[in-house]
């Protein structure tokens, strides 16, 4: 479970409290799209990668399907993850690599570094947008949920079954 949930932070730049509270109905596996809760209310559509996609299904089948809890990550038991799974995600990872201890890796560090990535790659506005922030006209918005999911397959190395091209998963984009 530890791969998983740093995949999807990975992917979606999302806060610890978002992950947390991912349901069964925030998957839409058609479309590779998981929703997230943002702070304050309201969320976001954002685009995932085939491969998370599925291990997100899986982990949710193999841990009790809908039977104890409608959140996707969950314990061994089927119990709902809380905030104390990522205290100790951390203190494995801080213990066993010695860089990610130096560097104070956290889901907050990764976050910031994806962010970054795509803000260098693609620009701020794309950023905003990938992170569920922008807010502006919808026809606008559309446009650049498609730069989205291209910041999405250039971090990932995946094509995205919603793409607007069909490019080789192995080619950069820039």
């Amino acid at each position: 479970m530890d791969e998983l949930i740093v995949m999807l932070h990975i992917q979606t730049a999302c806060d610890r409290q978002a992950a947390i509270d991912l349901a069964l109905h925030d998957l839409d596996r058609d479309n590779c799209l998981v929703r997230l809760r943002r702070r304050g209310g309201g969320f976001h559509w954002h685009p995932v990668s085939p491969r998370l996609m599925a291990a997100l299904g899986k982990h949710a089948e193999r841990r009790g399907g809908a039977s104890n809890t409608h959140r996707v990550l969950r314990k061994r038991n089927g119990q709902p993850i809380s905030r104390r799974r990522y205290d100790g995600l951390w203190d494995r990872v801080r213990e066993n690599l010695r860089w990610a201890q130096e560097l104070e890796v956290t889901t907050y560090s990764i976050t910031k570094t994806v962010r970054a990535h795509v803000r260098q790659l693609f620009g701020e506005t794309v950023e905003r947008v990938y992170v569920g922030q922008y807010h502006e006209d919808t026809a606008v918005l559309t446009h650049l949920r498609g730069d989205a999911i291209e910041a999405l397959m250039t971090i990932t190395g995946e094509h995205h079954p919603l793409a607007r091209i069909q490019r080789p998963h192995h080619t950069p984009r820039r």
